[in-house]
């Protein structure tokens, strides 16, 4: 869903939404266009089941990502095989 929003996002030009500043956007576009690497991120949610999901934050800016999913991922794995 990540990846669909972004695609929107460019096919409709709307990072002003997003807050892109106007000297970013020939190099998400040309990134996107060219399909460049991509970093690992994670978003974090805030939800209580009643009210829509709010966006905390996401964090992209240390590779700590990877381990962190690895550790969730494990734990679910491994209550699937008990």
């Amino acid at each position: 869903m990540c990846l669909a929003a972004v695609d929107h996002i460019i096919a409709q030009n709307r990072f002003d939404e997003l807050q892109v500043p106007d000297y970013f956007i020939d190099y998400v576009k040309n990134s996107w266009e060219n399909d460049a690497h991509t970093i690992y991120g994670r978003f974090d949610l805030l939800f209580d089941g009643a009210s829509p999901p709010k966006l905390l934050e996401f964090n992209a800016d240390t590779p700590t990502s990877l381990m962190e999913a690895a550790v969730i991922q494990w734990s679910w794995w491994s209550k699937r095989t008990q």
